[in-house]
């Protein structure tokens, strides 16, 4: 499954990401600073009926 992110290169401003892993573990952090659970592989599949 795609994150969505290929086409979004920034972290913040103008701080270009590495890579997806560093946009992933930003929204990350985002969803928790919310007090949200991050929905593991397994739960996303289930929210999506992804089989």
């Amino acid at each position: 499954m795609a994150d969505g992110l290929s086409d979004t290169g920034y972290l913040s401003g103008q701080t270009n990401a590495a890579n997806n892993a560093e946009l992933v573990a930003r929204i990350a952090g985002l969803i928790q600073a919310m007090d949200l659970e991050v929905a593991g592989p397994q739960e996303t599949r289930r929210m999506l009926n992804v089989h």
